[in-house]
């Protein structure tokens, strides 16, 4: 099992707060930021880790389970309030976003919503998955608030439409967070598109100040209805 220290514990619960109450905050044409402290409570975090190696082997906390049996053994390794629990997420660099989206569909089954990304580098990513309260909120939200980052089966990527090459990426993300304190980062992602492709993206809308970030599952699209 994965070992987390202290700091390193306040700072994703943190990125956590930041992405759950960003994207909880609509409400009436409005959009919020609240203050990370209020989401933090004093209760003990459960981390569960999950290392993804191929759709047929994952682990949880060290065990390896098929994925028709990820239910069985995640509730194993969790008990009480489920919100408390967060998944430490890692897999290898070529796994398909497909096979991540996958068991996201599990946890948020189960209600479990808070991961840390990682890769097998020094990253870890916190985001909130989104619950269905969330998806239908953001059916109402203007769609001049949303910016969509793409990334293909080849790992290339687009901002709104347009090619960018990924150093830029954080670049533009900050521009657009300047230009509008509302926007919400919708990344969108192919079957095809690898873990470590969607990480880099990832990190790079973090360093360019994004706090509203959601992730599509594959062949779907997160925002307003036309």
């Amino acid at each position: 099992m994965r070992t987390i220290s202290k700091k390193n514990v306040g700072l994703i619960l943190v990125g956590l707060a930041v992405s759950l109450l960003a994207l909880a905050s609509y409400d009436g044409g409005s959009l919020r930021v609240v203050s990370p402290a209020m989401a933090i409570v004093a209760s003990e975090q459960t981390f569960v880790a999950v290392d993804i190696d191929s759709g047929k082997k994952i682990s949880i906390n060290g065990e390896v389970v098929a994925l028709e049996d990820f239910d069985h053994g995640m509730i194993k390794n969790i008990q009480g309030d489920r919100s408390n629990v967060v998944i430490d997420m890692t897999c290898k660099a070529n796994v398909p976003m497909a096979v991540v989206f996958d068991v996201q569909k599990k946890l948020v089954a189960m209600e479990l919503t808070r991961v840390i990304y990682r890769d097998h580098t020094e990253n870890a990513l916190p985001l909130e998955l989104p619950t269905q309260d969330t998806l239908d909120k953001m059916k109402s939200i203007p769609a001049k608030h949303i910016t969509s980052v793409s990334i293909d089966g080849n790992g290339a990527v687009t901002f709104d439409g347009m090619d960018v090459n990924t150093t830029k990426l954080a670049q533009a993300t900050k521009q657009r967070v300047t230009e509008d304190a509302k926007t919400i980062v919708s990344i969108h992602v192919q079957d095809g598109t690898k873990y470590s492709d969607f990480m880099r993206v990832l990190s790079e809308v973090k360093k360019g100040g994004a706090q509203r970030i959601l992730l599509n599952n594959p062949g779907e699209s997160i925002g307003p209805s036309t």
